[in-house]
């Protein structure tokens, strides 16, 4: 079991919140991210965790340094530390066709394909 005064000082190494231990793993009050615990021992490294998008709540598949949402057409480096909102974080990407997003008429369009994702 973690001790609560290290728990205390402990932060998600992805945006910095605060983490929660809820049976065996940890989880940011932030970011959402789940941390496994194993043998007492926290695997806090960002690409093992279960990464949850900011916009719809799923869970991201993983892809390289990257979380993909395929529902919203974001995508996260993981990588690099989440700066204030995680919402600001993600970048418009179309995870079918792995291209660049558009904001036209309200919505994020692939300029690739022409998938449509909500603009949220």
């Amino acid at each position: 079991m973690i001790d609560r005064k290290l728990l205390e000082i402990m932060a998600c190494p992805w945006c910095l919140g605060d983490l929660s231990l809820e049976g065996e793993k940890l989880i940011c009050a932030k970011c959402k991210a789940q941390y496994a615990i194993e043998d007492d021992i926290p695997n806090m490294l960002v690409p093992e965790a279960r990464l949850f998008c900011p916009f719809c709540g799923r869970e991201m598949e993983k892809a390289g340094d990257y979380a993909l949402c395929r529902p919203c057409g974001r995508r996260f480096a993981m990588n690099e530390r989440i700066k204030g909102d995680p919402k600001e974080h993600g970048e418009p990407f179309c995870a079918d066709c792995e291209t660049t997003l558009r904001e036209q008429q309200g919505k994020l369009v692939c300029k690739k394909c022409g998938r449509e994702y909500p603009l949220k």
